[in-house]
C-alpha cells in the first residue's frame, strides 16, 4: 500500500508517523486515564522527548509536555469536551467516548483519519452530533475516510461513497448516484419477489 505517494510501512507506529489515524468499532480508550491524558497519549507520538529527558525533567520535555498539554485541551474543545477533561474516561458517556477516540486521533496531526463505524451504538441526537463533527474536520482540510452501515448517515456526510459486498467494491460514486443504483439496492435490500416467491422484474 502507498499514502501521498509514498510506501506505507506494515508498522502502525510508522502508519502514524507517515499521517494515517484511526478510531475503532469497539472503543478502546485507556479506562484510568482522565480524557486529558488520553488525548495527551495520542499526542506523544510528535514530540522529541527521551527517557533521560523525562527522568530528569530536562527542558525539552517540560516544554514538551507543556505543549502536548495544551494542544489536547484545545482538541478536547474542539470535540466539546472541555469541561470533562479530568474524568476518567471509563466515566464519561458513551457518546463521548466516541468523541474522545477522535479527539486523541486527532492528536496526531494526521492528514487521513479513518473512522470504523463511528456512530456504532449511538442515539439518534449522539449520531446527528457525530455527523457535524466529522463535517467541522472535514473543514480543517483533513481527509476522512469513514466505515459505516448506518446509510443514512452515509449519504448525507460523504461527498464519495464506495458500496462493498463480500469484499469488493460493488459501486463507486456520489451518494445519490449509489444510493439509487439497482445493484446496491439489491444487495442490500434484496430482489422483489412475485406471490409464489419467484424473483420478479418489478
Amino acid at each position: 500500500m502507498t499514502f501521498a505517494g509514498q510506501p506505507l510501512p506494515p508498522r502502525p507506529r510508522k502508519v502514524v508517523y507517515a499521517g494515517m489515524a484511526r478510531t475503532f468499532q469497539n472503543i478502546r480508550l485507556f479506562h484510568n486515564m482522565t480524557a486529558l491524558e488520553n488525548v495527551m497519549v495520542g499526542r506523544y507520538c510528535r514530540t522529541k522527548t527521551n527517557a533521560i529527558d523525562a527522568v530528569f525533567r530536562l527542558p525539552r520535555h517540560r516544554r514538551e509536555e507543556r505543549e502536548a498539554t495544551e494542544r489536547s485541551r484545545e482538541l478536547l474543545a474542539f470535540v466539546g469536551l472541555e469541561k470533562k477533561a479530568d474524568t476518567l474516561s471509563r466515566n464519561l458517556p458513551y457518546g463521548d467516548q466516541r468523541r474522545l477516540e477522535i479527539a486523541r486521533a486527532l492528536a496526531t496531526d494526521p492528514k487521513l483519519l479513518l473512522l470504523d463505524e463511528p456512530t456504532a451504538g449511538m442515539n439518534p441526537q449522539e449520531t446527528r452530533e457525530a455527523e457535524d463533527l466529522i463535517f467541522r474536520i472535514r473543514d480543517l482540510g483533513l481527509a476522512v475516510l469513514v466505515i459505516e452501515h448506518d446509510m443514512r448517515f452515509i449519504f448525507n456526510l460523504c461527498d464519495r461513497v464506495y458500496c462493498l459486498v463480500r469484499g469488493e467494491v460493488l459501486v463507486e460514486g456520489a451518494g445519490d448516484v449509489v444510493q439509487n443504483d439497482p445493484r446496491v439496492i439489491e444487495a442490500y435490500i434484496g430482489k422483489p419477489t412475485d406471490l409464489e416467491g419467484e424473483p420478479t422484474d418489478a
